[in-house]
């Protein structure tokens, strides 16, 4: 890291804060709407992330990073909201967008160096297509769906997957040596996957759901051959009709459950199906589980925020490491499985469920090591006895936790995933340091 490189680092800083500052009196000038006036800074945020590999290097991104947070809680302080941050904060919907943004631009640069494509057409999609469906959705848009802070519009989806394909071929073309055909089928799965996730997200959540997720569909499938590409997209597809069908079923609104099927969907197709049975499982105990939930909607989109979580902690930490935590990851997930389905029990009885946790325990634990046991060096990198011993305590420390207290409120997801990532977090950094 150069002194230029902390100059650099502090001056865009810098000059994001007077963007938002200049807009937010452009508005107040020309009487702007709050939300033209977001959309603006948003636009002018995207196009300089955009650029600042071009700019910084890894060390001096990590402290555009941290003078960026700095900024960011300083324009949702109440000072900062009627300055500055009023061009962001002024519109009635209180939204993460801004923090979960800065999140996915650390994520993506640490994730995509010298892969210029991975990291710019996230970035470009949820710039480019987000500001593009807000114009069309707000002058044009006839047909509006959802609720509360996510009411969209059929026509401004339908020009978020258009600018979108545009923009993934456009990107693809030039910056990749992927094969034509490929280039129009992964530009189709990326603008459908996009599309849809913009449309479901709610509180700025779409600000990390779409460029992570677009980073993971090109990374893992980028080279995949165009038949599977195909059934890629029809399987997306074809699972988010089927989530709107059975969710009722499932006693689950539609749109919690297409929200998770999105994310099972992107866990599936980013590792080894393998890979994906213990998210699919935990979901599969969450929905048995939901009966003590005091708000089963809010406990279901919980679960969703879980799983797209647990993977960017796993994707951030392989990318500033170079070290994969696959098996980590799913440890992960064997402890919030292990936790839910001791919650699924019937029995209120103390003896009984610490019983069936230890049962449970068992069962979970050999589950995930006959899942890693077929996986390579790169990522069974740990020691085995110490990721053996890991897993245990993780999974024991969720059965045994839910079993002693059953009876939980509806924010249990956040609790079994502080819980289940703590101890592989550590035992991954020991393990880092070792090797």
């Amino acid at each position: 890291m150069t002194t230029l490189g902390i100059l650099i680092a502090i001056a865009s800083v810098a000059a994001l804060f007077g963007m938002a500052y200049g807009v937010r009196i452009a508005g107040l000038k020309f009487g702007w709407p709050a939300e033209a006036q977001r959309k603006l800074v948003h636009v002018g945020v995207g196009v300089h992330a955009m650029l600042l590999p071009l700019v910084l290097d890894r060390a001096s991104f990590f402290i555009f990073a941290a003078l960026a947070l700095v900024a960011l809680m300083i324009l949702r302080s109440p000072w900062g909201s009627r300055g500055a941050g009023a061009s962001v904060h002024s519109v009635e919907r209180r939204s993460w967008g801004d923090l979960l943004f800065l999140l996915s631009v650390a994520v993506l640069f640490v994730r995509a160096p010298g892969s210029p494509a991975l990291y710019v057409l996230p970035i470009a999609v949820l710039t480019l297509s987000d500001a593009a469906a807000a114009v069309i959705g707000t002058a044009y848009g006839r047909r509006r769906f959802g609720s509360g802070d996510r009411i969209k519009s059929i026509e401004g989806t339908a020009v978020f997957f258009v600018v979108t394909w545009m923009v993934a071929v456009t990107i693809l073309i030039t910056a990749t040596d992927v094969p034509r055909l490929n280039t129009v089928l992964l530009a189709t799965v990326v603008a459908a996957f996009a599309a849809q996730v913009e449309a479901e997200s709610w509180k700025g959540l779409d600000n990390i759901f779409v460029p992570l997720g677009i980073h993971a569909l090109l990374t893992f499938n980028g080279d995949a051959d165009p038949l599977l590409l195909a059934l890629l997209a029809a399987a997306f597809v074809g699972s988010m009709a089927v989530a709107q069908l059975s969710a009722r079923f499932v006693g689950m609104t539609p749109h919690a459950l297409r929200s998770t099927a999105v994310c099972l969907f992107l866990t599936a197709g980013m590792t080894a199906p393998r890979h994906a049975i213990l998210p699919v499982a935990a979901f599969v105990a969450h929905v048995f589980s939901r009966r003590d939930a005091q708000n089963p909607e809010l406990d279901d989109l919980d679960f969703v925020a879980v799983v797209c979580l647990i993977g960017v902690f796993w994707l951030t930490v392989a990318g500033i490491t170079g070290k994969l935590g696959t098996e980590f990851y799913t440890i992960t997930f064997a402890g919030v499985l292990a936790g839910l389905a001791v919650l699924c029990l019937q029995t209120r009885a103390l003896d009984r469920r610490l019983a069936a946790a230890a049962a449970i325990s068992v069962a979970t634990f050999l589950v995930q090591r006959w899942i890693i046991s077929g996986d390579g060096a790169d990522i069974l990198w740990a020691g085995r006895a110490e990721a053996a011993v890991t897993a245990a305590l993780t999974i024991a420390a969720c059965a045994f936790g839910a079993a002693w207290r059953p009876i939980l409120p509806y924010r249990r997801g956040p609790l079994f995933t502080a819980l289940a990532l703590a101890i592989p977090a550590v035992a991954y950094a020991i393990a880092c340091r070792g090797g």
